[in-house]
């Protein structure tokens, strides 16, 4: 049964696509707490912060940006890691090396087929894939069934 202390990590850089699943999240599972970060670099940053916060779901796109321009106060990972193409294969692997992460469901959300993302086998993570123009019942029933 859902309740009001469940959290979900939504790592998305769509403006237009976090204020609608925001707005739907809110709809269908009212007092659920969001977590937003907007880029590769901020999920670095903020990585220990996160594992600590005792998510139930986590919504990762795959395409992100290395940092979305805001200023986070930190000199940490000042560089790029690659191109945003992998940013969310990167993030897969970061989570699946942490033990405080590697045990939450992931959803995988894109524009892409499943058979363009190159999603990690070699490691333990729940993973499911959705694309980004699935219908939204979709995304709901998902996160139901991990909440």
């Amino acid at each position: 049964m859902f309740s009001a202390v469940n959290k979900l990590l939504l790592i998305e850089d769509d403006p237009f696509l976090i204020e609608w699943e925001e707005r739907l999240l809110q709809l269908h599972f009212p007092g659920l707490e969001l977590v937003k970060v907007l880029s590769e670099r901020e999920f670095l940053v903020r990585k220990d912060e996160l594992a600590d916060a005792s998510f139930q779901v986590i919504l990762l796109d795959i395409m992100l940006p290395w940092e979305d321009g805001a200023d986070m106060g930190s000199t940490l990972f000042p560089e790029p890691r690659g191109t945003f193409f992998e940013a969310g294969i990167r993030i897969l692997r970061d989570i699946a090396e942490t033990p405080k992460l590697a045990s939450i469901p992931i959803l995988v959300q894109t524009v892409n087929d499943r058979s363009a993302v190159d999603i990690p086998r070699d490691t333990k993570l729940q993973i499911s894939f959705r694309r980004k123009d699935e219908p939204d019942d979709h995304l709901i029933h998902w996160i139901r069934r991990h909440i």
